[in-house]
């Protein structure tokens, strides 16, 4: 800008250099030429119009000076009035931004230190959870020792055997407990597992070396606790049952166990035994006894459908819907 304003300094300023050139030459030609009246007037008459011309530019200039600072003053004012509203308003978006940089912050302290607490009440709870399994393991850990302790001092078989399908049932329970006490999942059991541990403890708790086979089909399923007990129960049931009386007589057997899914919902138990079946003309429904009427009460606590078959042996199938964890817990 300041290089435009002397390029056009110097244009006014140009014609006034001439002039005066002008008037030099001119006043030199009067002072070298002879003194005559004709002379004096014309030289005369030259330098008036060549002063007023010279006023004339000079009042020009002096206008054309004027309307130039005038103007640099609005342009320079303007400048100031831009740059003063450019720094308020720049000025107030720093502002802006301090005041959402610093509420950020306090949300992300708030969130931060309601994911700390959160963490830490997830952590009190699954040890309270672990804690209290293991005190449910432990307290019916007690209670078969207590009941096998009783069993020694009794005399009647049919006490002895009621105390010892006792125990059976506790233990089916305990494993369960015990299970949720090692694993990372507090609330859910891995059925191949429970159940692999389940039948080698029943198995073992007879005295039948290894006359009797069992054949596991189990598929991959997680279930909630609350499931698992009456499963665990009506497993004991069965297979004690088929331990028991299928095989009456007899030197071998098998035990098909199977678990698996029957649709996306629902899954499907079977306890299938090759042994003797039950007697000839029997009515099944009329049929009572402690273990049938323990499998019809957890099938229903189950909301499934309970059957018992007698074809070549003796064929228990319970149909159960899963459990949505998800939505038990909310």
């Amino acid at each position: 800008m300041k290089i435009k304003s002397h390029s056009i300094t110097q244009k006014e300023i140009a014609p006034l250099f001439r002039i005066v050139f002008f008037m030099l030459v001119c006043m030199t030609e009067a002072h070298g030429q002879p003194k005559n009246s004709g002379s004096s007037i014309f030289a005369q008459h030259r330098l008036n119009i060549t002063k007023g011309q010279l006023e004339q530019i000079m009042v020009w200039n002096a206008n054309k000076k004027r309307d130039m600072m005038r103007a640099w003053g609005a342009f320079l004012l303007i400048i100031g009035f831009l740059l003063f509203k450019i720094s308020r308003n720049t000025l107030s978006y720093k502002c802006s931004l301090q005041a959402q940089q610093r509420e950020l912050d306090q949300k992300n302290k708030f969130i931060e230190r309601l994911s700390s607490d959160q963490e830490r009440l997830l952590k009190e709870k699954e040890w309270l959870i672990k804690e209290v399994q293991h005190r449910v393991k432990n307290n019916l850990q007690m209670v078969t020792s207590l009941l096998y302790s009783q069993s020694v001092y009794l005399e009647d078989g049919a006490a002895i055997q009621a105390i010892k399908d006792s125990l059976r049932r506790i233990q089916a329970m305990s494993i369960i407990h015990q299970r949720l006490y090692q694993d990372k999942l507090t609330t859910t059991i891995s059925m191949p597992e429970y159940i692999r541990d389940l039948v080698q403890y029943l198995h073992g708790s007879f005295d039948t070396s290894n006359l009797i086979v069992f054949e596991q089909s189990i598929e991959l399923a997680e279930l909630d606790i609350s499931q698992v007990l009456p499963l665990g129960l009506i497993l004991t049931e069965g297979i004690v049952n088929a331990i028991k009386y299928a095989f009456f007589n007899r030197q071998h057997g098998i035990v098909r166990i199977s678990l698996r899914h029957d649709g996306p919902e629902h899954l499907l138990l079977k306890i299938s035994d090759n042994g003797i079946g039950l007697p000839v003309g029997l009515d099944i429904t009329a049929l009572h006894s402690l273990g049938l009427d323990l499998i019809q009460g957890l099938s229903k606590q189950l909301k499934g459908n309970f059957q018992i078959e007698n074809d070549s042996g003796v064929h228990i199938t319970v149909r159960f819907a899963i459990v949505n964890i998800t939505s038990r817990e909310h």
